[in-house]
């Protein structure tokens, strides 16, 4: 039925203590306007930023400087019924 796809997927992983790093810490900073076009209706957008000042993976080798961060940017637009 329907022109839908499903998959499954399922893969363990097991964190290693020596390269992964669990903990995490980071900066948020957005930006929106909202505009009221009509007495009862109103339309706004904004985007947010997620930045990670922490590498995922632990410097356990001296000669190999992996870092890895995470940065993730949101984007949301919206109308709204104001009563």
């Amino acid at each position: 039925m329907g022109g839908g796809c499903a998959f499954q997927f399922s893969e363990p992983y097991k964190f290693n203590a020596e390269k992964d790093q669990r903990g995490d810490f980071g900066y948020t900073g957005g930006i929106g306007i909202e505009y009221r076009f009509h007495e009862h209706w109103m339309a706004q957008i904004e985007a947010i930023c997620y930045y990670s000042v922490i590498s995922t993976t632990k410097q356990y080798m001296n000669h190999q400087k992996d870092y890895r961060y995470n940065t993730t940017i949101g984007l949301q637009a919206g109308v709204a019924y104001v009563f």
